[in-house]
């Protein structure tokens, strides 16, 4: 053997090996398993391999040789080689025999030199690297299931909180039916047990609140922020950047599915800021402005919010007021009422007690 000759000394992985020589120049060679979830494909990271045609070409060969493994793919762009393998085959044996496959390619390769150089000693090392694909995929779970289960708790408390919560009063059915328009003030007046001087007593007010309910309008249920959230990946492009990034972790491409993952929650950060801005815009638009009437009970005229109009009550009426509710016209004088929020009449429309509509 000459000078120019080089002498390439495998050793085996990850096990003692004696130290080389003096004058002897090591070569280390890492495999690093990148990818092995997937069974019948694997994929390992081999430094030598980075930029090395000729040192790809041998381990390629070597690879194919062995019996149980497919194909082997060397890229030496990246360093990485990917090799499928027949079910007969566990991750552990496929890992020993890529380990000898580098092994027997380095001491395939002929290394030339402009100067002499002398024997080479190479190590290889085996570097088991955890799953960060299959750690990802258990996060998102994860976080998937804690906010599955606050989402539910809210809902249970919210559900607990209205059946603990004192009753709200119900709207019940009025007397005498939706037929008051077609009777006379007289028997309106009977009917819903009132005195034309005195009015309703404040016992009987609160009482037929309670029965009927407030004189208002059921608001509008509003989302909580938990749902606004939740609907945010409830989308179908959300769910098939999901399914991406899931492809990507099981091909080992990590980078791509952490790249995916940070585009939906930026966007999903984005639409609940904005729908939460739209939500609170709309709430401030819609809230009604405080109203009063004025009332006779037990003979006094007093002022009270439009809510808190009882069945029965006598409502006093002035230019300008608002109506409270429906009511039947007990006495007026040159009365009228803009009904255009009703029938889209820009002209008043007058209003008198003795008028009886039919009963259609």
């Amino acid at each position: 053997m000459t000078s120019s000759d080089e002498t390439i000394k495998p050793t085996t992985s990850n096990a003692s090996q004696p130290p080389p020589r003096p004058g002897t120049r090591v070569i280390k060679i890492v495999i690093k398993p990148l990818h092995t979830s997937v069974c019948g494909r694997a994929r390992y990271h081999v430094s030598a391999a980075y930029r090395q045609e000729n040192y790809a070409v041998q381990l390629r060969r070597q690879l194919s040789a062995i019996e149980g493994i497919n194909t082997a793919d060397v890229n030496t762009l990246t360093g990485n080689v990917v090799v499928t393998y027949g079910r007969e085959l566990s991750v552990q044996e496929v890992t020993a025999l890529v380990q000898k496959a580098v092994q027997r390619a380095a001491s395939s390769v002929k290394y030339s030199r402009q100067r002499p150089s002398k024997a080479l000693h190479i190590t290889t090392h085996h570097i088991n690297v955890p799953e960060v694909g299959d750690k990802l995929l258990a996060f998102i779970k994860q976080q998937i299931a804690a906010v599955s289960e606050e989402a539910q708790q809210v809902f249970s408390q919210a559900q607990y909180s209205k059946q603990s919560s004192p009753a709200e009063p119900q709207t019940g059915q009025a007397p005498y039916g939706n037929m008051w328009h077609s009777e006379s003030a007289e028997k309106v007046i009977s009917t819903v047990g009132v005195a034309m001087k005195q009015g309703l007593s404040h016992e009987e007010a609160n009482k037929r609140l309670q029965e009927y309910g407030l004189n208002k309008l059921p608001s509008i249920a509003k989302r909580s922020e938990i749902a606004m959230l939740i609907e945010q990946f409830m989308s179908v492009p959300v769910g098939l950047l999901g399914v991406s990034a899931v492809v990507s972790v099981a091909t080992g491409g990590l980078v791509d599915a952490v790249v995916i993952m940070a585009v939906v929650f930026i966007n999903a950060g984005i639409g609940f800021f904005t729908e939460r801005q739209a939500e609170n815009t709309i709430a401030s638009l819609t809230k009604p402005a405080p109203r009063y009437a004025r009332v006779i009970r037990e003979g006094e005229v007093r002022e009270i919010s439009h809510a808190n109009v009882a069945l029965g009550d006598l409502l006093l009426l002035s230019p300008g007021d608002f109506v409270a509710a429906d009511a039947r016209v007990i006495k007026a004088q040159r009365l009228t009422v803009d009904e255009s929020v009703l029938t889209g009449e820009s002209v008043p429309v007058r209003k008198s007690s003795e008028f009886i509509a039919a009963s259609d």
